[in-house]
């Protein structure tokens, strides 16, 4: 998919959080080994710690330590390095109040005036430590930093304190950040508004960075796994700062960076991807970086992004700007938020190959909320038995990369299973075949959400789509005003008197008369009013249970004539997100929260008797008339539209 780079630079990284495990510690140099000499203390000195004003950590308790924080501490003898014979060996450190930092077990200077020592520190603690004769200790940084425990393990501060005689003072330790922080501004381009920006809630993966590393306690160096590469996902939310969206953080290594590195987004359905690429190197320890992106939704995948500052951790800052564009042909199926449609839809050359589902599988073998691709043919229509199973939200069974194959007729599936656990990243060629790793020629594709575009009125309003066995329904009710062909509906209040819409001031809901549906086309085009026989097909799949399809919060309707006024489960397995809508009755919005019903049309265009009711005290699927009980007028229902 097409994206523009970032910009070079040769490492990521941040740090933040303060937080470890623990192990006792011991000094190791015996009494023997320290000469007798006269001018000896009398009694062995304690050794204090704390934290140095000024220090910085990655927890936003003011720059220091939160309590019970674990940190490691190493001592040897002036003049010996870490990997020679140690005085303190990986002891534990406790944070306490007043930036006090409490050793698990009591630590004491060596005996005679000139046995002075060398401190190193690090953040955070590991029990394993450096091992002996090694000065290296392992760094790892979590792939999900949107946990504030994780995001604190992904910390790595040091500490260094030399030639430190013994004496009453405290050891004053100031830790400085070896990794970099990354944090990621999202500009509003022209026509775009911050608040709107944050209500659509983009969503943001940083992919293929090193998770595994090693630190040389002696040189500085940071070696990182070549085995470890994952996607992060960084801490924080959004928030607006002076008309821009900023809050969101990651830590990385400092590494070379690779063209398969980048941030992805999803922003209002449509998945984006900025390139990183890496043009000669720069020393990024304890390095800022603050990732500026361009949100103008123009060619397809692309998004402008400039390194806006490289900075210390936290001062002045480099300007420097993006080289230009790049194509990408993985998509992380993680930015996928499927909140604005079920469906999206990957296009390669400016045509549509393929779509990604999340949808309902349920047959006797397999159940579960899943993610599957489909190939479109030349007519933009699934290849139903061509499936590939990429995920399964409701199962951790290694069953995925199978094959998903629809009856059309009778509305099942078959499966073939594979045996990956799910896939992170997936590949796409130019007939829309998926691939769960890049198999020779892979298209460069771009991934928006597939909804209902629906023009009538002037302006544009989109319906989410979710496809529920083999049919493809509108995942929310109509709010038309107008015809298809632009003629305008009156809005009536009272059913009986004319063709027309009904809403009530206040609601999200909108409801239609029988008359209105006989006196014009209201369903967007490619789209109609489901039939009887729709109705049953949905029925069908999902086995009688309303549970199913059902959202939101459902309350009991009608009088108990036991006193029984139990509320039946609502699950919404299916996505179809059937809210309580009520309907309209005697004048007004009737039964919110209790009820909803919506309407059946026939092919010929005319109504059957009955159609589709769902209450919150049952779970069945209710065939109710369409017409008021001893009137010759229809009823005020709502309208879910199913593709032709």
């Amino acid at each position: 998919m097409k994206r523009h780079r970032l910009l070079n630079l040769f490492g990521f990284g941040l740090l933040i959080g303060l937080a470890a495990v623990c192990t006792s510690c011991v000094n190791n140099i015996s009494e023997e080994d320290v000469p007798d000499r006269p001018d000896a203390p009398a009694e062995r000195v304690p050794i204090t710690f704390k934290v140095k004003s000024g220090a910085a950590s990655t927890r936003a308790d003011n720059n220091y330590f939160s309590e019970g924080t674990q940190i490691g501490l190493y001592a040897m003898l002036t003049g010996t390095a870490v990997s020679g014979e140690r005085y303190i060996d990986n002891a534990e450190l406790l944070a306490g109040a007043n930036n006090v930092l409490v050793p698990t077990s009591d630590l004491f200077y060596p005996e005679g005036s000139d046995n002075a020592l060398d401190f190193i520190s690090y953040f955070p603690y590991r029990p394993e430590g450096a091992a002996a004769g090694e000065a290296t200790v392992a760094v790892s940084l979590q792939s999900d930093q949107t946990l504030a425990a994780n995001y604190s393990q992904s910390d790595f501060l040091l500490a260094k304190k030399d030639n430190k005689a013994a004496d009453s003072n405290t050891v004053e330790l100031e830790y400085e950040h070896k990794l970099t922080k990354v944090c990621v501004v999202l500009t509003p381009g022209v026509g775009e508004s911050a608040p709107e920006m944050l209500k659509a809630n983009p969503r943001l993966i940083a992919t293929d960075f090193y998770t595994r590393g090693s630190y040389n306690l002696i040189t500085g160096e940071i070696r990182v796994d070549e085995e470890s590469k994952a996607d992060i996902y960084p801490s924080g939310t959004w928030k607006i700062e002076e008309g821009k969206l900023v809050g969101k953080e990651f830590i990385v290594f400092p590494q070379s960076v690779s063209s398969r590195q980048m941030l992805q987004l999803e922003w209002n359905g449509r998945v984006y991807s900025c390139m990183v690429t890496a043009e000669g190197s720069q020393d990024v320890k304890g390095k800022q970086f603050v990732i500026d992106v361009n949100l103008v939704q123009k060619e397809a995948g692309m998004l402008a992004g400039v390194i806006a500052s490289i900075k210390d951790w936290p001062t002045e800052a480099i300007r420097t700007e993006s080289t230009g564009g790049s194509d990408y042909k993985g998509l992380h199926l993680d930015i996928l938020s499927f909140s604005t449609s079920n469906v999206y839809r990957v296009h390669a050359s400016n045509k549509p190959v393929a779509e990604i589902c999340l949808e309902y599988l349920k047959s006797n073998d397999l159940t579960s909320r899943a993610i599957v691709t489909y190939p479109l043919d030349a007519e933009g229509k699934s290849e139903m038995g061509q499936g590939t199973l990429l995920r399964l939200l409701d199962s951790d069974e290694a069953v995925c990369g199978g094959t998903v194959r629809w009856n059309e007729a009778d509305n099942t599936f078959s499966y073939t299973a594979g045996t990956s656990p799910g896939a992170g990243v997936v590949y796409f060629d130019t007939d829309g075949g998926c691939h769960l790793s890049p198999e020779g020629q892979m298209a460069d594709v771009s991934v928006v959400r597939y909804t209902i575009r629906d023009t009538r009125d002037g302006s544009v309003v989109e319906y989410p789509v979710v496809k529920i066995g083999t049919q493809y329904w509108m995942r929310s009710n109509l709010q038309a005003t107008l015809y298809r062909d632009r003629r305008a509906l009156q809005q009536i209040v009272s059913l009986g008197s004319a063709p027309g819409y009904l809403h009530a001031d206040g609601s999200d809901f909108y409801f239609y008369n029988g008359e209105a549906l006989l006196q014009g086309e209201l369903s967007p085009s490619g789209w109609k009013i489901p039939s009887k026989s729709d109705w049953e097909k949905l029925e069908g799949y999902v086995g009688g249970d309303a549970s199913l399809l059902k959202d939101g919060t459902w309350g009991y309707l009608g009088n108990s004539t036991n006193g029984d006024t139990q509320v039946a489960p609502v699950l919404n397995s299916s996505m179809m997100h059937l809210l309580p809508s009520g309907m309209w009755f005697n004048g007004e919005h009737y039964a919110e929260g209790r009820m909803s019903a919506f309407w059946s049309l026939e092919g010929d265009g005319t109504i059957p008797d009955k159609t589709v009711f769902f209450t919150g005290q049952e779970n069945a699927v209710i065939w109710n008339g369409t017409k008021i009980t001893g009137q010759d007028y229809y009823k005020g229902l709502s309208i879910r539209c199913v593709r032709k």
